[in-house]
């Protein structure tokens, strides 16, 4: 789920949340009781289900278990690092740039669940891509406002 302009802090901070419980070692999820307590109503996770599920099964016709040994505890945690990195990366988004890393999170995401450590790898590979990208945007920003600032005063 890659999401909308507007809500990415939102959905960053989710994923922060989980990424940091994978990164401890937590093996199941919690979530602030506010949003433990909510519930989707029935007919909506029937019409998401409904949209989802032709494309999630094109999906996994694609992936199968290979290199599985990469799913391990030490793994998880790398995962969740990773997952953090990524979820910074949604938080604080410059145009472009939390596509890529949501794509990551999303391959990786399937990639768990079908023990596919090639698409695992593949998902690194894209993260790693759209933090880069990430980190020099946001270092284009920074320096871009110190040059305009030093001509402003003259430095």
């Amino acid at each position: 789920f890659v999401p909308p302009p507007g809500l990415a802090e939102v959905f960053g901070v989710l994923v922060l949340i989980l990424g940091v419980q994978l990164a401890v070692g937590r093996t199941s999820p919690r979530m602030p009781r506010f949003i433990e307590r909510r519930a989707l109503k029935r007919e909506t996770v029937q019409r998401i289900v409904h949209i989802v599920q032709p494309r999630l099964k094109r999906i996994e016709s694609v992936l199968k278990p290979r290199w599985v040994q990469l799913f391990s505890p030490r793994m998880d945690r790398v995962m969740g690092i990773f997952t953090i990195l990524c979820a910074i990366a949604i938080i604080f988004p410059f145009p472009g740039t939390n596509i890529p890393v949501a794509i990551a999170l999303i391959m990786m995401s399937l990639a768990v669940m079908e023990e596919d450590g090639a698409v695992l790898c593949l998902a690194f590979l894209v993260g790693a891509a759209g933090l880069t990208y990430t980190v020099i945007a946001m270092f284009g920003v920074v320096w871009f406002g110190f040059t305009m600032f030093a001509k402003m005063v003259g430095v």
